[in-house]
């Protein structure tokens, strides 16, 4: 197999897998208290942006990867979103049904700190960042690469500090505790913070 067909295999892989997530979170909605603060949206459209931009980018060559770069770093790009999507459904299916799609807490909401919530607060989110960055390595380019991890990073960047918000207002000061012994994505290379303040 070459990289692009490897390259290209994970991108479809994870796109199904991410639609499959939404219409099944959909199919299972409920009126769980809802404060995504429009979060899902930034996401949704930072990922159109970065991915038509990027894809123009590289069709018409603009910052495109030196002559004979791009099956290595296609190669990479394919291992970090492998890596990334085993991350991500790894923390999903620790969650189980505290999973949302937009930022949400249950009535019966509990603190998930075992798994990869161990090591870090948001290993989904950890999974899809590294997954993002494959995907700009893999893209054609720099530029188109820059392109797409940027734009998606602010975005779910955001999203997590309204997640937190969220998760303590919801969970209190057991997950200001959590907080402040657990990173938030990286784990002991990204310092923790304190737990947003409700």
């Amino acid at each position: 197999m070459t990289a692009n067909t490897v390259f290209v295999a994970l991108m479809v892989l994870w796109a199904s897998a991410e639609l499959a997530l939404v219409a099944g979170m959909r199919a299972n909605a409920s009126s769980d208290s809802h404060r995504d603060r429009g979060t899902l949206a930034y996401v949704i459209l930072a990922i159109a942006v970065a991915l038509g931009g990027s894809a123009w980018l590289t069709f018409t060559g603009i910052g495109a990867w030196p002559a004979g770069w791009l099956p290595t770093v296609r190669w990479i790009g394919a291992g970090c979103i492998a890596i990334g999507l085993a991350i991500r459904w790894a923390a999903i299916l620790t969650l189980r049904r505290y999973f949302t799609i937009t930022v949400a807490i249950r009535a019966d909401h509990k603190l998930v700190d075992w798994g990869l919530y161990r090591y870090v607060r948001h290993p989904s989110y950890t999974g899809g960042l590294l997954g993002v960055f494959g995907l700009g390595l893999g893209s054609g380019g720099w530029l188109p690469g820059l392109l797409v991890v940027v734009p998606i990073t602010w975005a779910v960047l955001r999203r997590i500090e309204v997640e937190e918000v969220a998760l303590a207002e919801g969970l209190g000061p057991q997950y200001a505790a959590w907080c402040a012994r657990t990173p938030r994505l990286l784990p002991r290379l990204w310092p923790p913070r304190r737990a947003p303040e409700p």
